[in-house]
């Protein structure tokens, strides 16, 4: 008898076994041992096996060792007959590894393209997440707004009257500064202020944990602890040295559907930043957390700390996220004699008029920041009477134009 006979009467034992059985599902492991061994065809083989297990209604799943270096659909002769091939891989992520999963194709119906990522969890088996980059489907209409003006309050006195209000509803705030100004006070007086309404938010830090944000909010007079308990704010901490980023937002995703929160703080960018590269991936990464919060009717407050000290080249640095939000506040130190005030600036506020004016601001135990207001006001001089437009130091002219000096 050929091997080929030989594995036929194997096949056919195996289908008499599953038609006794009355099986529905049938799962072959090493199905690339048709393809070798002297076993004939190997695509004839798996022709008629694919043939022999439709006509007895089984859904049949093989599994393939196939080289590491595979291209393409078609380098294998089961890629012609498969009606569905996913393809798992190993991909290497600075120096982790990150195992993947991506549908090749799937006959007869829609799939989503690309590589997408999975984890083998203890208890449960294999977890697939959705690559974060992937356009999600729309929900229902209940979660889009049904008044575009709403605002919300920002919690930081003397900032509402600047910004018209406060944030719009579902809108995205930037807060840049250097590491020490201030952002965090902000984020947690932002959260404290739902808490006060009645409203849930969610924190995502990435650079603190939990107990350091308790502790950070009782020197600004917030009872973190006591809000947690309350399921008014929930922090959840995951540093981002071993983060997977499609984990990283399905876990994301699933806790804005858990918790429903009205606010959402993520301090700070710079995480994201330290584990994707290049800053494409930021941007992209960065348009689906956003479309997301902005779906569920969320008003977001981001954080990023911006290297520069004195001066800023770019508000958002290398990130190149701008065009992406709403409102951008920018925090820096500005430099009097030997002492550093702290001065705030609304750099853009889409939809709305604003001032670009660097108002003083400072952070006091048990209050927090606040914005001051303007004691004396700055006189408006024409351009003309400035040189250096352009640059971060422009100076008065000590005549008129087109006068001597």
């Amino acid at each position: 008898m050929s091997r080929a006979d030989q594995l036929w009467e194997r096949v056919q034992e195996l289908l008499a076994e599953a038609t006794r059985m009355r099986a529905q599902r049938i799962f072959i492991d090493g199905l690339a041992g048709i393809a070798r061994n002297d076993n004939g065809d190997p695509r004839e083989l798996f022709h008629v096996l694919v043939e022999a297990l439709h006509r007895e209604g089984v859904t049949a799943m093989f599994a393939l060792d196939a080289p590491a270096d595979r291209a393409a659909v078609g380098a294998m002769p089961e890629d012609f007959l498969a009606d569905t091939i996913v393809r798992l891989g190993k991909e290497p992520v600075r120096r982790a590894i990150i195992r993947s999963i991506e549908v090749v194709k799937s006959r007869g119906q829609d799939y989503l393209l690309g590589s997408h990522s999975f984890r083998i969890v203890n208890g449960r088996g294999l977890e697939v997440y959705r690559r974060a980059q992937a356009t999600h489907g729309r929900e229902s209409d209940q979660t889009q707004s049904s008044d575009v003006t709403a605002r919300i309050p920002t919690g930081i006195d003397g900032l509402d009257p600047l910004l018209n209000g406060g944030y719009f509803v579902a809108s995205t705030t930037l807060v840049a500064g250097i590491s020490g100004v201030g952002k965090t006070v902000m984020a947690l007086q932002y959260l404290a202020e739902a808490a006060r309404r009645g409203e849930r938010s969610l924190m995502v830090t990435l650079d603190e944990s939990q107990d350091q944000m308790i502790r950070n909010a009782t020197t600004i007079g917030i009872d973190l602890r006591r809000e947690i308990d309350r399921g008014l704010i929930e922090v959840w901490y995951q540093p981002p040295q071993e983060m997977e980023v499609d984990r990283h937002f399905a876990e994301l995703e699933r806790r804005v559907k858990r918790l429903e929160p009205r606010r959402l703080v993520i301090d700070s960018l710079a995480g994201y930043g330290s584990m994707m590269s290049p800053a494409i991936q930021m941007k992209d990464f960065l348009h689906a957390i956003v479309a997301l919060m902005r779906q569920r009717q969320i008003t977001a407050v981001y954080n990023l700390e911006n290297p520069e000290m004195l001066g800023m080249s770019a508000m958002t640095g290398i990130m190149e996220i701008s065009s992406l939000i709403d409102t951008i506040l920018l925090l820096n130190w500005v430099e009097l004699g030997d002492t550093f005030r702290l001065g705030l600036t609304i750099a853009k506020a889409r939809a709305m008029p604003t001032s670009r004016t660097t108002y003083e601001a400072e952070i006091v135990n048990g209050r927090g920041l606040h914005v001051l207001p303007r004691a004396v006001p700055i006189p408006r001089l024409p351009f003309a009477r400035y040189y250096g437009l352009l640059s971060r130091a422009p100076e008065r002219r000590t005549s008129e134009p087109g006068q001597g000096p």
